[in-house]
């Protein structure tokens, strides 16, 4: 769980806290994402970090400055959109409209680009091969879920989106400003 100033882990049978991490911003609205042992946790804010944070069986208490931090990304980071684990690489974009793609091993930028006009409230959706990105401006962005950018698709709502799209019987659903929109292939 992200909170203001801090995250925690835990016991989801007790609700017994496990772990700890101490952080210096507020306002997270980025779910965590994990892929094996590792958590990849956002901190929210405009100086948002992303933490990688290995949680085996002896990560308890306080891990805030442990070499349990794998790596921590101080700059383009997602602000309010949640980021995807997706062919072992973290999407995420930022609020000034900027897609990155993000090691997961290092935290480094495998790319950064600007993706539309506009900024990120909306989560993107992905799939095995592509992201799809909506700015607030209604501005579409579909990339390739790979370390190399390419953009393979771009669209536009008369209205921006700040709601995150769904999937359901095949279709995404977007919610824009003025309309409930249903996109089938």
């Amino acid at each position: 769980s992200v909170g203001s100033r801090a995250a925690f882990g835990y016991d989801a049978l007790t609700g017994k806290e496990i772990w700890t991490i101490r952080h210096t911003e507020f306002n997270a609205s980025a779910r965590p994402l994990s892929q094996g042992d590792i958590a990849y946790i956002n901190t929210g804010s405009e100086r948002s970090h992303l933490l990688a944070l290995k949680l085996d069986a002896g990560a308890t208490g306080d891990l805030t400055g442990t070499p349990r931090i794998l790596w921590d990304r101080e700059k383009r980071n997602a602000v309010l959109s949640s980021q995807l684990l997706v062919n072992g690489c973290i999407f995420q974009a930022t609020g000034a409209a900027v897609g990155v793609c993000v090691d997961l091993k290092t935290g480094e930028d495998l790319w950064n680009e600007r993706l539309s006009p506009g900024k990120f409230i909306a989560a993107p959706i992905a799939t095995k091969e592509r992201i799809y990105w909506i700015s607030d401006t209604g501005e579409v962005t579909v990339v390739a879920a790979a370390p190399e950018f390419k953009v393979l698709a771009r669209s536009k709502f008369e209205a921006g989106a700040t709601a995150s799209p769904a999937v359901a019987d095949g279709a995404i659903f977007v919610r824009t400003k003025t309309h409930l929109v249903k996109v089938v292939k």
